[in-house]
């Protein structure tokens, strides 16, 4: 009788490949819990190219000028002296101006000089990239 000699056991490459995808679907579902969801701009304004367009989608405190020269706060359409009043009391430090490339330099000044008033806010201007 003739011996029978043990055959190894091959193994596969994959197997060390099965908790590295468990590792990235932990991983996958862990970012999207964690991520912040933000408040976008109204998506009707028109924003203007810049070149220099500053990664300001991080702040959450959005006032849209549209090209009729509506300011909207929070989701509310305000007045300059409304919106001046509203940002005395927030205690805000930074706040995103998004305004339509169709409203005219005298809108724009307008809502700046709301801002002027308030040294201590930080204000960025939301480019579109070229």
């Amino acid at each position: 009788m003739m011996p029978v000699i043990p055959t190894r056991r091959r193994t596969s490459g994959d197997d060390n490949l099965i908790p590295l995808i468990n590792i990235v679907f932990l991983l996958l579902i862990f970012f999207m819990v964690a991520g912040r969801i933000q408040q976008q701009p109204d998506a009707s304004l028109q924003v203007p190219a810049g070149s220099a367009a500053a990664e300001a989608q991080s702040l959450s405190v959005f006032v849209s000028l549209a090209a009729d020269g509506t300011l909207t706060y929070r989701d509310e359409v305000v007045s300059p002296a409304a919106l001046s009043e509203q940002l005395e009391h927030t205690g805000l430090k930074s706040i995103s101006v998004v305004a339509d490339r169709r409203a005219t330099a005298a809108q724009l000044d307008d809502l700046l000089e709301v801002f002027r008033q308030r040294t201590d806010l930080a204000i960025s201007l939301i480019l579109e990239k070229p």
